[in-house]
């Protein structure tokens, strides 16, 4: 429907046919629809997703090696967690040792 002194943005064209009816677009919405549509540039490094080319020998064997390097620092740092709770069980236990060696020695001084 169409009231007069009011440009409508869509309009549809009257058909005959069995053709089913296909919205018109007027100018001023092609001119938004462009700019939002337009990829967005971005600065920097792209991602994997973001670049289209293959890749190539070379940067797959670089992705690969720091796949890897990441695996052994985790695997370093969990390594370093574990040797970290080992010492202080082991504080603890020398800490305990050394309370009831003092507790004995002050039975034995009296």
């Amino acid at each position: 429907m169409h009231i007069p002194g009011k440009p409508s943005s869509t309009s549809y064209s009257p058909t005959t046919s069995s053709q089913p009816l296909t919205p018109l677009i007027s100018q001023d919405n092609t001119s938004q629809q462009t700019t939002e549509a337009a990829p967005i540039e971005r600065r920097g490094r792209k991602g994997f997703a973001t670049t289209m080319m293959p890749l190539s020998k070379k940067h797959y064997q670089n992705s690969l090696n720091q796949r890897i390097l990441c695996q052994r620092r985790a695997n370093y740092i969990r390594n370093l967690e574990i040797k970290v709770t080992t010492f202080e069980s082991l504080y603890f236990d020398a800490q305990n040792e050394i309370q009831l060696l003092r507790e004995k020695l002050a039975l034995l001084e009296e």
